[in-house]
């Protein structure tokens, strides 16, 4: 076709403003008016007397007022153009300029709209009550009609598009009916369920259509006949317009369906080009961790559904390479920790293993002494965490023996120390040697101080991949060294001990541990036995006498030696019922072997090395001993109160050592078998 002349296409133009347009939606009114007034644009003036001329940037091609020459295109060329858009397209183009807006909602353009809508797939057909640019307006505008908010509401059944608020606002909808009762049947509303703020179900009836229906049947609303066949067409034609607005509703669901997986589907590819990209780079192992995975999908530069090209890349690389870096700083410090966890979890298991029999004296140290101790601690802290030392500890036990006596030598001495300052003999072996710990105030006799051990508390302190050796300590049982410094001499127990050793028969000055314990006597404490109102007696062991607390200062009487061999042979009867009664109950950490001294833990392990070590398979309260290290527990009580002059025993109270009445002697079979192996330690 040849080009139009211009003066053709100027009366074309003069054709276009005298043709009336349809109206876009029905509650608006038309466009009227001439075209928009141009503006002159500003010249920018350029300083000649200034020394520096700046030459001024070439001046960008201005688009503003462009469209309007597109009613100088010849007609036929236009509608071909238009026809290939969509109905949305259409009803955008018809809002820019008011030439077009003339041109495309003429009656004589509705072609154009209906093949452009023909490009929609799966768009139901066009209704006979709507035109062709309100039917766009409700299938494809995003914008409410009242207040232009932006809103997801479509009220197919009354051609209406409202958002929530102009529903609640609006004259136009009622939350409850109130018309006649034979409209409710087929007059249009809307339902929705609110997922927030006001929870509930809603339904708005459309007001017009229900004075429309008034009036329409306000001539025949007596005559039955009559109003019973206008029901039947208002209500065919209700299905028809209800069956249309059905339809509408599922294509919306489904396109919205289908535009968010094309969104998902975008943002998808997106990100698997950003992850192609940085294992290019080299951060696959970065790639591989869940959690960088998770924080880069949600990163708001590479979530976005839009195409990843260069230049989207090169804006985001700094950023995604920045957490990249981040995350792989943090896998090797997760790593690193976990190494050390794990060394310190070997070195303490193969330190068990290789000093599970030994016996209770001499005391050995706990792991966390012997790490910090050469050779143990280079091979510890200076091989590097990659590397396992389990075959080089196996090599280095054979040094085990010279660095526990190096260790037991070094605390005593520091605990010498500790009596030079009190000022008393470092005469550490004597059984009147006392000390008093600072964190649990327990008494402690040597040498089985060097086996306390107490919860002290310690800051936590985040892990140092450049000094994990504190983190490494800590992942040791017993994560504190043990020292001296925790320890003081109190020189009024000191006084209380040398009464108790006089008592039993021996000289304080030179009396060790070995000839108390030789002795195997008992004594009365005549404190509580003086406190008690049934004239009953409390006897006890002398370790347990040299931690007894019921007495108040040091007295030379405060003890009397139990010499009747009867009274003794009661009191070991007493104690004998009681450890059988406190090992089902009492969980310590360790039981001392009767038989070759080494630790056990209470259940199974004390009960398979009877078995195998002595071959006893029942086992008595004879095949073992409280551990020393049981604070407060059995191995600190003796028994009573006791009327030992007499048949008849008191009944059950409790001294003032918090130590059970024990009403009479029974001895009864105790089945160790069934005791718990799984006891904490």
């Amino acid at each position: 076709m040849a080009p139009l002349r211009r003066s053709q296409r100027i009366a074309t133009r003069k054709t276009y403003e005298g043709i009336e347009s349809e109206p876009e939606d029905d509650y608006s009114e038309n466009y009227k008016g001439k075209g928009p007034i141009k503006k002159k644009p500003r010249v920018k003036k350029i300083d000649q007397e200034s020394d520096n001329i700046i030459q001024a940037a070439p001046k960008r091609r201005r688009l503003h007022g462009l469209l309007q020459k597109m009613a100088e295109t010849p007609l036929d060329v236009l509608f071909e153009i238009f026809s290939n858009l969509d109905p949305v397209d259409l009803l955008r183009l018809s809002r820019t300029s008011k030439d077009l807006r003339v041109l495309l909602l003429q009656r004589s353009s509705a072609f154009v709209w209906k093949r452009a809508r023909g490009n929609v797939q799966g768009l139901p057909p066009l209704p006979d009550d709507l035109s062709e640019p309100k039917f766009a307006h409700l299938a494809f505008d995003k914008h409410c009609t009242n207040c232009l908010r932006p809103t997801k509401f479509v009220q197919w059944e009354s051609r209406t598009k409202y958002c929530r608020q102009c529903l609640e606002a609006s004259d136009l909808f009622l939350t409850i009916f109130d018309g006649y009762s034979l409209f409710r049947t087929f007059v249009p509303s809307f339902q929705f369920t609110c997922t927030s703020g006001r929870r509930g179900y809603y339904c708005y009836f459309f007001v017009p259509a229900v004075e429309t229906l008034r009036e329409e049947s306000k001539s025949f609303i007596e005559d039955k006949c009559k109003l019973a066949v206008w029901k039947m067409e208002k209500e065919t034609a209700f299905r028809e317009l209800r069956s249309h607005a059905r339809q509408c509703e599922i294509w919306t669901e489904r396109r919205a369906q289908d535009r968010t997986d094309e969104l998902a589907t975008a943002r998808s590819e997106r990100f698997k080009g950003v992850i192609e990209r940085l294992t290019a780079l080299g951060w696959d192992q970065e790639v591989k961790n869940l959690d960088f995975i998770d924080e880069l999908r949600s990163h708001k530069l590479v979530w976005q559904p839009r195409a990843l090209t260069e230049r989207a890349w090169s804006n985001m690389s700094d950023v995604v390479i920045t957490l990249a870096k981040q995350h792989k700083s943090a896998r090797l410090r997760d790593e690193m920790t976990r190494a050390v966890e794990e060394r310190a979890r070997s070195f303490s298991a193969a330190y068990s293993d290789v000093t599970r029999d030994e016996p209770l004296l001499p005391i050995f140290p706990k792991p966390v002494d012997v790490v910090i101790l050469e050779p143990f601690s280079t091979l510890f802290f200076d091989t590097p965490l990659n590397l396992s030392i389990t075959d080089s500890l196996q090599a280095m036990w054979i040094h085990l023996p010279g660095v526990v006596s190096q260790w037991r030598e070094a605390q005593t001495s520091e605990l010498r120390e500790v009596m030079k300052k009190a000022g008393l003999k470092p005469n550490i072996n004597v059984a009147t040697t006392i000390f008093t710990c600072t964190n649990c105030s327990e008494i402690c006799q040597y040498p089985y101080i060097l086996a306390h051990r107490c919860a002290l508390w310690q800051p936590y302190e985040n892990f140092n991949p450049e000094d994990w050796k504190a983190y490494a300590l800590r992942c040791i049982p017993f994560g504190v060294a043990w020292s001296a410094s925790q320890f003081t001499v109190n020189e009024e127990s000191v006084k209380k001990v040398e009464y108790l050793v006089k008592t039993c028969g021996l000289d304080p000055e030179t009396a060790t541990h070995e000839d108390m314990d030789a002795l195997d006597c008992r004594v009365i404490c005549n404190h509580c036995s003086n406190g008690d109102p049934g004239g009953g007696q409390y006897v006890m062991r002398w370790q347990n006498a040299a931690c007894h607390s019921g007495y108040p200062t040091a007295n030379e009487n405060a003890w009397t030696l139990l010499e009747n061999a009867k009274d003794i042979k009661e009191v070991k009867s007493l104690e004998k019922s009681e450890k059988e009664r406190w090992y089902r109950c009492y969980s310590s950490e360790k039981f001392v072997c009767s038989h070759c001294h080494v630790l056990r833990s209470r259940g199974r392990d004390l009960e398979n090395h009877l078995l195998e070590a002595h071959l006893i398979s029942e086992i008595s309260a004879d095949d073992w001993e409280w551990s020393v290290n049981i604070r407060h527990g059995p191995s600190r009580r003796g028994v009573g109160p006791l009327h030992l002059t007499s048949e008849e025993k008191s009944d059950g109270q409790v001294g003032s050592d918090g130590t059970k009445v024990v009403e009479e002697v029974k001895e009864e079979p105790v089945n160790y078998g069934e005791v718990s192996s799984d006891v904490t330690t």
